[in-house]
């Protein structure tokens, strides 16, 4: 999966979540496309590009946890 995150909120965290066979929301790897790192939460303000293996789960989301000054945009393509 590639999602887009923008929006012109001036502070905010979001963590990449996916759901198992059982239910279960489980925070999952992103890598960023644009500086190469790899995490499970993004606090950037910049327009950010991020890469998701999805592979063994049946459901996605971005868990927006905090957001000040603004709103936040993601969204999100299922890719091959």
């Amino acid at each position: 999966m590639v999602i887009s995150i923008g929006g012109t909120a001036t502070s905010r965290t979001l963590i990449f979540q996916a759901k198992d066979d059982n239910g279960n929301w489980v925070n999952v790897l992103g890598y960023n496309a644009t500086d190469a790192t790899s995490s499970t939460t993004t606090t950037s303000i910049a327009n950010e590009i991020w890469k998701i293996d999805l592979t063994g789960f049946v459901g996605f989301r971005v868990n927006i946890t905090s957001i000040a000054g603004g709103n936040v945009n993601v969204i999100g393509m299922v890719v091959n």
